[in-house]
C-alpha cells in the first residue's frame, strides 16, 4: 500500500526516480503471483501507473522508448502479465490484457496476420504464394 500511495501522490519524474532507485518494480511483479485477486489488481494498477509515467516522460523528453517497459521485462513482468491473461478473475484478466496491448504492443491481431494465408482472386481458395512465384520471370531464357 505504501508504494502505491507514494507513486500515486508523486510526479511522473518522481515515480520513475523511485522505481529506478529503490527497486520497487520487482516486488510488485512478485505480487502478480499471489492468490488474492484484489492484491493482484493493486499491483496491476501500480504497474500501469508506472508505465503511464514512463510513457509521458519519454514523450516529453524526446527519448522515444519507455524505460519502464525495459525495466518490467528485466524483472519478468512481461511474462507474468502474459500469464495473467489466463487468470480466473475477469478484472485481473482485463487489466493484464489492457497493459499488454497499450504499453507493450502485444495483441493477437499481429499474430493472426502472420499465420493466415491470403485468398485467390476468386475468394474461394487460399493462396500460399506458389502461383505468384511461378508467374515471375525466371531471370534467364533458353534460346
Amino acid at each position: 500500500w505504501v508504494l502505491c500511495n507514494a507513486m500515486h501522490g508523486s510526479s511522473k519524474e518522481q515515480a520513475l526516480f523511485i522505481a529506478q532507485n529503490f527497486n520497487v518494480l520487482e516486488p510488485m511483479v512478485a505480487m502478480l503471483s499471489v492468490g488474492d485477486a484484489k492484491m493482484v489488481t493493486i499491483a496491476l494498477d501500480f504497474i500501469e501507473n508506472l508505465l503511464k509515467a514512463g510513457e509521458a516522460v519519454a514523450s516529453s523528453t524526446g527519448e522515444g522508448e519507455n524505460k519502464v517497459t525495459v525495466w518490467l521485462d528485466s524483472v519478468g513482468g512481461v511474462d507474468k502479465l502474459e500469464e495473467l491473461q489466463e487468470h480466473k478473475n475477469e478484472e485481473v484478466y482485463r487489466k493484464a490484457v489492457h497493459i499488454l496491448e497499450t504499453y507493450l504492443g502485444e495483441d493477437d491481431e499481429e499474430d493472426a496476420s502472420i499465420v493466415a494465408p491470403g485468398t485467390c482472386a476468386s475468394g474461394d481458395q487460399f493462396a500460399f504464394g506458389i502461383q505468384q512465384q511461378m508467374s515471375q520471370p525466371a531471370g534467364f531464357t533458353f534460346a
